[in-house]
């Protein structure tokens, strides 16, 4: 999967890059605030993280640094100074249903 950014005004390619592969499926990346990158949620032995993905090129670089839990989705507020997002854990039980005669 690649992630390209594409000029609304003229419609040229801005900036394509291979989605990384740490970059956990099913939550979107989002602009970061100052429109620098693309924030994406990845997820590491269990332990959800936000990554900024430049679109100069180069590495990622981590925002934020949690120890446990997942990130389940994100968004910044219009002015950049908040960052939202829903985290927890995932937890399922399984129940042993004897079978009837």
């Amino acid at each position: 999967m690649r992630w390209t950014v594409i000029s609304a005004a003229d419609r040229t390619r801005q900036f394509s890059v291979v989605a990384p592969s740490e970059a956990t499926s099913g939550i979107l990346p989002v602009w970061a605030p100052d429109e620098s990158g693309l924030d994406y949620v990845a997820t590491r032995a269990g332990v959800s993280n936000i990554w900024r993905q430049p679109l100069t090129g180069g590495a990622p670089v981590q925002i934020t640094h949690f120890k446990a839990g997942k990130i389940f989705s994100l968004a910044w507020s219009r002015d950049g100074r908040w960052l939202s997002f829903a985290g927890g854990s995932n937890r399922s039980d399984v129940v042993l249903m004897p079978r009837q005669p």
